[in-house]
């Protein structure tokens, strides 16, 4: 197998070279539902990087995991609040140091950051200057090539409109404030697994 690349989606092609297979195997996979991929204008297939992975853990093959891949985990911190966004990449760090943390205070900030991180989990604020997080989560959800990023969304007014409402919008996960940063931590574990 041969390594990946810091792709953020692989071709069918991709997948042949780094299994040692022919296309057409690869294809095979792809159109049984084994590798699950979605069409591009043109009809071609792509496939991500956490697809590759769940693969290669129901296959059997997943002593070769960390070979193939990063496993660090990226997590961007979504808050106006720019002291609560600090403690949170604090502790975050200090319980996975191998982790990579980013820190926004503005949804327009937060958007360039999500394209060239891509990162697996955004803790993402509700009221924010400029595109507020329904706003941001919506269109997180709604991207193709953005929609398997997690979102637990925190708020300041967990109200039962408010959670339905993010929660429609796609969050995987609601936390009121003042949280226990523990039990922000097992929502960040849970999503992962």
């Amino acid at each position: 197998m041969r390594k990946l690349t810091n792709k953020k989606f692989y071709t069918t092609g991709d997948i042949a070279e780094i299994f040692g297979v022919s296309r057409i195997s690869a294809y095979k996979w792809v159109k049984s539902g084994k590798i699950k991929a979605f069409k591009v204008p043109g009809g071609r297939y792509r496939i991500t990087k956490k697809t590759i992975s769940e693969f290669i853990k129901k296959s059997g093959l997943e002593e070769k995991l960390s070979a193939l891949f990063d496993t660090t985990i990226k997590i961007l911190i979504v808050d106006d609040e720019k002291l609560l966004a600090k403690s949170i990449k604090d502790y975050i760090e200090s319980k996975y140091p191998s982790w990579h943390i980013n820190l926004a205070y503005d949804g327009f900030e937060a958007g360039r950051l999500i394209t060239n991180i891509d990162p697996d989990i955004i803790i993402l604020d509700l009221f924010l200057p400029g595109i507020n997080g329904f706003h941001l989560c919506r269109r997180i959800k709604n991207d193709e090539s953005t929609k398997h990023i997690k979102i637990i969304a925190i708020t300041g007014y967990p109200t039962d409109e408010n959670i339905r409402k993010i929660k429609e919008c796609g969050a995987d996960a609601v936390i009121g404030k003042p949280f226990d940063m523990n039990e922000l931590e097992k929502i960040i574990k849970e999503l992962i697994e």
